[in-house]
């Protein structure tokens, strides 16, 4: 593995305070990221090939010897999530400096879907009278004669 790209523009995310949320607009699940798996996908993002990020966390935390292994794996997660792209050929972006947490955790990714029918709603067209989130009853049909 190299580099990774966002394969699209309707996965949207934002690291805050070492948290990273991210949301797949298409299938309206959301992912949230702590710690290590948080600077794995800021570098990861950011274009940082795999070895720069593997290299990083390593130098952080020189005890951890299943820094290679749980990086990979988190990344391997993140590709069949469908929220990374391998990349053939880094497009040259700056590298973050990786601002590693004071405790090592190996990386995990947890997935929530309890808003996906929610985001998946129009706004203008699937809303009820008492507007959206709230989404209108389903058309009844009149009785077959």
């Amino acid at each position: 593995m190299g580099s990774f790209v966002v394969p699209s523009l309707e996965i949207v995310s934002e690291v805050i305070d070492g948290e990273a949320v991210i949301l797949d607009l298409r299938s309206g699940r959301y992912y949230t990221a702590e710690g290590v798996a948080a600077q794995v996908w800021q570098g990861a993002t950011a274009g940082m090939q795999r070895r720069q990020i593997v290299e990083s966390c390593r130098a952080h935390f020189p005890d951890q010897p299943s820094v290679d292994s749980d990086i990979d794996a988190f990344l391997e997660l993140l590709v069949t999530a469908g929220l990374l792209l391998p990349e053939q050929e880094s497009a040259g972006r700056d590298n973050p400096v990786l601002d590693w947490p004071a405790r090592y955790s190996p990386p995990a990714l947890q997935w929530f879907d309890d808003l996906a029918d929610m985001m998946a709603m129009d706004p203008v067209h699937d809303a009820g009278p008492a507007g959206w989130p709230w989404s209108a009853p389903p058309p009844s049909n009149p009785p077959a004669s």
